[in-house]
């Protein structure tokens, strides 16, 4: 099968040139000569290789729709007493046309549907959001949300299926993924999704053009609020696909796929949303992070990010301050104390030229090659530091993220207690020094044992009774081996140790 598809858009390579032929045929000698039957027949070939990706690929392309609700309040309204709800067709109705919308691709048969964490709703508190999904059976199910990742933008809703349904009693078709850091300017590309919400009923809407480049950058956002708060995705750093395929608002969430039927992205109508006049096609590579991050979301987890530690100088600024432009890769404006940067023996003014060996250019690049790692990940760094080459291995921190993150599978809280990395819980700009051998108290339950020892959110721990505690899993094994009450070291401000002791639940 992957040979025969292979042998087929060999042949259909030469559409190109059979259709220039055809046109001159038509044109040139209108209808006093038939056409070219090898043009016709490339043209005819192309053609079969297109709709046959697209009878492929597309019923494992899905329809997502929202039923939002303004609260009363802390809560909905009940149906029978809500007015608007007497008049509101059921989302479960062929009939029904949703004002919000979006795609979805399958990634597994159990019924697992990734999209876009922009699709889902979370820009608006106001409103109670159910989602549901319109399948290429042109059946209906209530979704709901198992993990969903700001920073990468993506998100995995789970069908909840009708009492007695097992997962098998689906059918559905997972899409084959492909390997979207290897597509080019040129690459012929189909895009599969529900622009408008035209294709609610489970029947994907197909268009097709070319990658016009890679490696994009998302517009900024012309919210205020949202700019102000700095690039929150990897995506306003680079990695995307730019297509020409017709991708309007709806299409978010779709499937990019090449003439082999495998997805290499997934489609962003996005900058449709930023106040541009005509968007730009968008799709999120299906590269090594793409990859990572779906495992993760799929499974429920949190997608971590790598920290390096240090703030790299905006290319205005670098020439501003005197460096040539001939001046190879990212100069280091600021290094953490504490950060792994500073570990690693960076210093203010060394230029980062390579991450692992890949080069890079622009602040932008050395943000985007870190945030690709996950923490605890040994990076290696070439650095040019007063016109001396060496190279720095540093072991990365989690980094924080911005946005309202979905987690269904999260270890368990200890007598009330989450502990997280210490970077990730204070804006980046605002990082002065990240403390070393310890962790950062996440969140406390209230009325629970660590809320009544004196335990409060931002709080280090340095020790559980007599262990060092400088991971997550050093703070879990430790845990783990005490009953009774245990006696955790705090770290105050000043450095100086204080005591508390958190009773048994």
């Amino acid at each position: 099968m992957a040979f025969e598809s292979r042998r087929r858009w060999m042949r259909a390579a030469v559409m190109l040139l059979g259709v220039a032929v055809g046109i001159e045929v038509f044109a040139g000698r209108a209808a006093a000569q038939p056409a070219d039957s090898r043009a016709l027949a490339a043209a005819e070939e192309f053609e079969r290789v297109v709709t046959g990706v697209i009878e492929s690929c597309a019923p494992s392309v899905v329809a997502i729709a929202q039923d939002r609700r303004r609260r009363h309040g802390d809560r909905p309204l009940p149906f029978d007493l809500d007015p608007a709800a007497l008049r509101r067709i059921s989302p479960l109705s062929s009939d029904f046309v949703p004002t919000y919308f979006g795609s979805g691709v399958v990634v597994d048969a159990a019924g697992l549907v990734l999209t876009n964490y922009h699709v889902l709703g979370f820009d608006n508190e106001d409103y109670e959001v159910d989602h549901y999904v319109t399948t290429a059976d042109r059946k209906v199910y209530r979704a709901r949300i198992k993990a969903a990742d700001p920073r990468s933008d993506l998100a995995i809703l789970e069908l909840v299926l009708p009492d007695g349904l097992p997962a098998q009693g689906l059918k559905l078709k997972p899409m084959l993924l492909g390997d979207g850091s290897a597509a080019r300017r040129g690459t012929m590309v189909i895009a599969l999704g529900n622009p408008y919400a035209i294709a609610r009923d489970g029947q994907a809407s197909a268009s097709w053009g070319i990658v016009a480049n890679v490696d994009r950058k998302l517009p900024a956002s012309a919210d205020e609020d949202v700019a102000a708060q700095g690039k929150t995705t990897l995506h306003h750093y680079g990695g995307l696909i730019q297509s020409d395929a017709r991708l309007n608002l709806g299409t978010s969430g779709g499937a990019l796929v090449n003439l082999r039927g495998e997805m290499i992205g997934l489609t962003t109508a996005v900058a449709a949303q930023v106040g541009y006049e005509t968007s730009a096609g968008f799709a999120i590579a299906v590269d090594d992070v793409f990859r990572r991050a779906l495992e993760s979301l799929k499974a429920g987890r949190e997608v971590e990010y790598g920290f390096l530690g240090v703030q790299p100088a905006p290319a205005e600024a670098d020439l501003l301050g005197g460096a040539p432009t001939s001046a190879t890769g990212v100069r280091v404006e600021r290094v953490v104390r504490g950060g792994p940067g500073e570990r690693a023996g960076l210093r203010r003014d060394d230029r980062v030229t390579a991450i692992d060996g890949a080069p890079i250019a622009t602040a932008d690049d050395l943000v985007l090659g870190i945030s690709r790692l996950p923490p605890e990940a040994n990076v290696r760094l070439s650095v040019i530091r007063a016109g001396r080459a060496s190279e720095l291995t540093a072991e990365l921190t989690k980094a924080r993220v911005v946005g309202r993150r979905v987690v269904t599978d999260r270890p368990s809280a200890w007598r009330g207690l989450r502990v997280e990395w210490p970077a990730a819980i204070v804006p980046p700009q605002e990082l002065i020094e990240i403390p070393t051998g310890c962790v950062a108290v996440r969140s406390i339950a209230a009325q629970s044992p660590a809320a009544r020892a004196g335990l409060a959110a931002g709080m280090l721990i340095s020790r559980v009774g007599d262990r060092d505690v400088s991971t997550l899993a050093a703070f879990r094994d430790a845990v783990a081996t005490h009953t009774g009450p245990v006696e955790l070291t705090i770290r105050t401000p000043e450095g100086e140790p204080r005591r508390l002791i958190v009773a048994e639940e």
